[in-house]
């Protein structure tokens, strides 16, 4: 009986793969089902599990794996095997719970998908995008570390052979690299962990991580999302140097801050407040071409960022403008060239967002008459 079932069942598997080629479910389960009838099998169980699965039926997915799982085994499917599709599927039902903001049933169920097979590397993305989403992240970064650290070794079992295992870094082997970037999932930790490290104000290490998701792209892909958001890091690199700077002269630790500004300069592509902050040091060490130099310089950079599209939030660009001509006008009022200080000082009005505090720049040019 065994043996005409197995037989019978070899005959269903070619069947069974075209209906589920063609999205038909329903009948492909009917078939299952009306099998069920002359005996079950390990092998029937995953079939039925896997067709539950297509159909986004979590529950009856599980109830069937499990059924496989703890039946006798045979010649096809292994435990581990199972252990694979089970993970898969509490993988999935993770991310109905998730979709649906029930954080704490999709945590319990991701972490019996990576407890049953470590492989279910999804299971850790999804854990990371979970505990993002309740902002914990810390406890996100944890999780994607742990999808980072275990996903090069199972590549390399794959593509290496076992003597080669022990003796090369997977992350520089060409046929490593190659099978990492055939799926997204590699580059997805690394963005995804990117996205929790900003949160955590560390935004040089964010962008460190976003090169690297840059890196295990797959070239089919696009790497917009990527591109803005190293962008998003570049200004914010500026602010956070910017703010660092500030902190010290507001201290009249000139020689700190400017140690502080210089570093920041060689770290961000086109800055704009590490320029503006050393603008307004050297205006209070009174060395007002130097003021003038960097308030410049401020300026020409925000033209550039707006050109190749970093930090091009219209908010941003207005805010970005208005603070560096208002530098600009200080600068040249100082250097008693006052023409061109209100002009500076005006065009800092003029690009000046609506709920801005520009006061200080009316006090400017309401003096400025007298000149």
């Amino acid at each position: 009986m065994a043996t005409k079932q197995k037989t019978k069942l070899d005959s269903v598997r070619p069947n069974l793969k075209k209906l589920w080629r063609l999205k038909k479910y329903k009948a492909a389960l009917d078939m299952l089902l009306q099998e069920m009838q002359a005996g079950t099998s390990r092998r029937l169980y995953v079939w039925i599990s896997e067709t539950y699965l297509y159909m986004k039926d979590y529950f009856k997915a599980e109830e069937f794996a499990l059924k496989a799982k703890s039946f006798p085994y045979e010649d096809y499917y292994t435990d581990k095997e199972i252990a694979r599709h089970l993970g898969d599927v509490y993988y999935k039902m993770g991310w109905m719970y998730f979709l649906d903001k029930k954080h704490q049933q999709a945590i319990e169920i991701s972490k019996k998908a990576v407890e049953i097979d470590e492989s279910v590397i999804g299971g850790y993305l999804l854990l990371g995008q979970i505990y993002y989403d309740m902002e914990e992240y810390e406890e996100s970064i944890k999780h994607y570390n742990k999808g980072i650290k275990i996903c090069p070794p199972l590549v390399a079992k794959m593509v290496l052979k076992k003597k080669e295992l022990s003796k090369v870094d997977y992350l520089s082997h060409p046929a490593v690299i190659k099978k990492l970037k055939s799926k997204i999932l590699f580059s997805d930790l690394y963005l995804h962990k990117s996205y929790s490290v900003i949160e955590l104000n560390t935004p040089e290490e964010a962008r460190a991580l976003a090169l690297e998701a840059l890196k295990f792209l797959p070239e089919k892909d696009d790497p917009s999302e990527i591109n803005e958001f190293l962008a998003f890091c570049n200004v914010d690199i500026d602010y956070y140097y910017y703010n660092k700077g500030r902190s010290c002269i507001k201290k009249e630790k000139y020689k700190e801050a400017k140690e502080i500004l210089d570093k920041g300069l060689k770290s961000v592509n086109y800055p704009i407040g590490c320029h503006v902050m050393l603008s307004d040091m050297y205006d209070c060490l009174n060395d007002h071409e130097k003021s003038l130099d960097h308030a410049n310089k401020a300026r020409d950079n925000a033209a550039l960022r707006s050109m190749v599209g970093i930090g091009v939030e219209k908010e941003d660009l207005s805010h970005m403008y208005a603070l560096v001509s208002a530098c600009r006008g200080n600068a040249l009022k100082e250097l008693k060239r006052y023409e061109e200080a209100k002009e500076a000082f005006h065009e800092a009005l003029k690009h000046a967002p609506p709920d801005e505090d520009m006061g200080y720049v009316h006090e400017e040019l309401e003096e400025l008459k007298w000149r």
